[in-house]
């Protein structure tokens, strides 16, 4: 059994991180009075480390995302960047110290603490990733969360066995592109002066209506295949909310989305959140309204847009009735906005307390890489692929049926390449 002395200060914080971090290994705890750091035992190894975050940092600095940490170390065997501490490193016998807060950090970083100061949002009233401490020193692309874990396994060596999931999910913001086609080719000479597209949208309508060729969007019968082909877990998350510049172009009522439903329904069905539902309390509301609808219980949402900020987040989706939220990533980043393949029980910052909400973040989608364009779905995709095998946990994958590019041939091909390797 894993043994761990630490002083009695932050105590519910401190036991939610090493529930995170020995999820799957029984541990003790001892709070001691004027106790400096942590030690951790594990048979005859003993290791020590410090408490930076919490005595330093922990609701006395809340702008610490704001500000570009420019000495940002890597330990010099691991590979591990160090946010709070250094590179030291004293050993005795089977006793170490290393100057680097391995709690504080996940902390930290799997509570999204770095962004609860950014008063900043963008267009559609997002944190954006470059604002963050994360995004500013290029460590999105690093599960720092589990990375600290397994530093921390490595050093008492525990052996750990690892579960690696990949979870298929996607976001029916509408379901065909030519349902109203006059809005759809208008639109491109209209509203995006694109003359280019206007012909291509033409051409595609042209075939759909004349030679009987399925509608662009309509890919689900490709994401059914998809997932029953390699046993993989999938969602659909529907919108509920009312019609609005950036909600539902369909009605749960409609026939067609019925049809559609006829085919998903084996699948786990969530409530996708309306643009303004976190901020408004309305996802109660609308997860009730799906589930009227389709007679099945929903517990599962992610939000529209990726519009929320953490904290809101964690009261209203309770508050709603949802169990397992899929938000947590950044719409112009693949990632991980909070450091981890795993799902976990978010920290509530408002009460201080670890909530009743799962959290399984979100690594990569599609419109990332359509809207923003700045790296290779499919490099990203093997490079995400081959950590998650290292450190365990689910790979959220979104694709939306009406995203500009279908990427469900890539993911096929990439996963196919995979599990034969």
């Amino acid at each position: 059994m894993v043994k761990i002395s630490t002083s009695n200060t932050h105590i519910k914080e401190k036991k939610y991180i090493f529930d995170f971090i020995f999820s799957n290994q029984k541990y003790g705890i001892e709070f001691i009075d004027q106790f400096s750091g942590y030690t951790i035992e594990f048979g005859d190894i003993r290791a020590s480390f410090p408490d930076y975050f919490f005595k330093n940092y922990y609701k006395k600095i809340r702008d610490i995302s704001l500000k570009t940490i420019e000495n940002l170390h890597l330990f010099p065997t691991e590979k591990v960047p160090i946010i709070f501490g250094s590179e030291k490193c004293e050993k005795s016998e089977n006793s170490y110290f290393y100057d680097i807060d391995i709690i504080g950090t996940i902390f930290f970083i799997l509570t999204c603490y770095s962004e609860i100061s950014i008063e900043k949002r963008d267009r559609f009233g997002r944190v954006d990733y470059k604002d963050t401490f994360l995004g500013k020193n290029n460590l999105l692309h690093i599960p720092i969360a589990d990375l600290y874990s397994q530093y921390l396994y490595n050093i008492l060596k525990i052996e750990k066995s690892y579960e690696s999931r990949v979870i298929l999910t996607h976001d029916i913001d509408q379901l065909f592109k030519f349902k109203t086609p006059l809005k759809t080719l208008g639109g491109d000479i209209i509203k995006r002066k694109n003359l280019n597209l206007f012909l291509k949208n033409l051409t595609q309508y042209l075939k759909v209506k004349l030679q009987s060729k399925r509608d662009p969007w309509d890919r689900f019968d490709s994401y059914l295949n998809l997932a029953e082909r390699y046993g993989l877990d999938q969602y659909f998350f529907i919108i509920q909310s009312n019609r609005s510049i950036h909600d539902k172009l369909y009605s749960t009522e409609d026939k067609d989305f019925k049809a559609i439903y006829q085919k998903i329904s084996k699948s786990k069905i969530g409530v996708h959140y309306g643009f303004e539902s976190v901020f408004s309390s309305k996802i109660g509301e609308e997860r009730k309204g799906l589930e009227k609808t389709i007679n099945t219980k929903v517990d599962c949402g992610r939000s529209h847009f990726l519009r929320f900020d953490y904290k809101t987040l964690i009261k209203s989706a309770i508050e709603g009735g949802i169990i397992n939220d899929f938000s947590l990533g950044f719409s112009g980043s693949w990632g991980f906005r909070n450091g981890t393949f795993k799902p976990y029980f978010g920290w509530d910052h408002t009460n201080d307390r670890r909530s009743d909400l799962i959290m399984s973040p979100l690594h990569i989608m599609d419109t990332t890489f359509t809207t923003y364009g700045n790296s290779s779905f499919e490099e990203t995709l093997r490079y995400l692929l081959n950590l998650n095998s290292k450190f365990g946990g689910n790979l959220n994958i979104l694709l939306h049926n009406s995203a500009e590019i279908d990427f469900s041939d890539i993911v096929d091909r990439v996963l196919e390449e995979y599990i034969v390797r």
